[in-house]
């Protein structure tokens, strides 16, 4: 399953996770060209309300993902087949509780999740409304990230791969792909197209919003890397780093030094100080081992001589 040169394994693997995942994103995509052009910016303010808690329920899955197929991993590379099915059994079992949970609760605290999230009063029907979709198809769309994994991990990537892309295209339409090739204004024309004051904020704060999110994907490798390699702490130091260490950290500091305007650059922000941690920490980390090899080389030399 997982024999070859290191390259052509790593190409076999990656790529067709970046392709699924370039498909996975479309479908938030697509769901605020259609709400924008069908209901107005009332209603893409309601949708957007729900994203920080999508983008929980996706983090949730990727890490009971990642974590159970490094140890599937494992257990599979050691001929350990049972222990293997024991692992996927224990993910499977804590996401479709940690699902329900979504599930029921959400369903329960509609209104006040809502509103924790962000939503205004002229908002707030709406937004409840949307969430109402998000918490109620959480199981599956927990699931639908784990089982993913577990195809990869199964010597099988391009089946994960096409599962995102089916969803992608039932979902949209094979159009939705063009959408990665337009320009920013163009692009946010597609969202509101009757509403140019809310293009043209869209379009200038688009470019210091995402200005570091090339750093986004160096960061995700290496918290991937670290896991896989059982550096765990690590690994879950800098996901709270870029998650929630940093951000909330600029978004107070920065717009009061620099003004208000400075709130969008401040996921870039702390993907680019992230990532500046990431590179800075193993030189760190090489040269305090390295003193403490001297400073033990140093001690038994004094007690010999002693």
């Amino acid at each position: 399953m997982y024999e070859g040169k290191p390259r052509t394994l790593f190409f076999r693997y990656a790529v067709p996770q970046m392709i699924g995942l370039l498909f996975n994103s479309v479908y938030t995509i697509v769901d605020g060209v259609f709400i924008g052009n069908r209901l107005g910016r009332e209603a893409m303010a309601a949708a957007a309300v729900a994203v920080p808690l999508i983008e929980v329920l996706i983090s949730v899955a990727i890490a009971a993902g990642s974590g159970a197929g490094v140890l599937i991993a494992a257990r599979l590379g050691a001929g350990d087949r049972d222990g293997a099915r024991r692992l996927f059994h224990a993910a499977a079992w804590m996401l479709g509780l940690a699902g329900l949970a979504v599930c029921i609760l959400g369903n329960l605290f509609l209104t006040p999740l809502a509103r924790m999230l962000g939503a205004s009063p002229e908002v707030l029907e709406l937004s409840a409304a949307y969430l109402w979709f998000i918490v109620t198809f959480a199981p599956f769309q927990l699931f639908s990230f784990l089982l993913g994994g577990m195809a990869r991990n199964d010597g099988r990537p391009k089946l994960a791969m096409r599962r995102f892309a089916a969803g992608a295209f039932l979902g949209v339409g094979a159009a939705s792909c063009g959408l990665i090739f337009l320009c920013s204004r163009w692009f946010f024309l597609l969202f509101a197209p009757g509403d140019p004051e809310l293009i043209a904020f869209a379009a200038t704060r688009s470019n210091p919003y995402f200005c570091g999110f090339f750093l986004t994907g160096f960061n995700i490798l290496m918290i991937s890397y670290w896991q896989a390699v059982q550096k765990t702490g690590r690994s879950l130091f800098v996901s709270l780093l870029r998650s929630v260490i940093l951000p909330p950290a600029l978004l107070l500091a920065l717009p009061v030094l620099l003004g208000r305007e400075a709130l969008w650059v401040c996921q870039s922000a702390a993907d680019g100080l992230t990532a500046l941690f990431v590179i800075i920490s193993p030189c760190i980390l090489r040269r305090g081992m390295v003193e403490s090899s001297d400073l033990a080389k140093d001690k038994a030399r004094n007690e010999e001589l002693v």
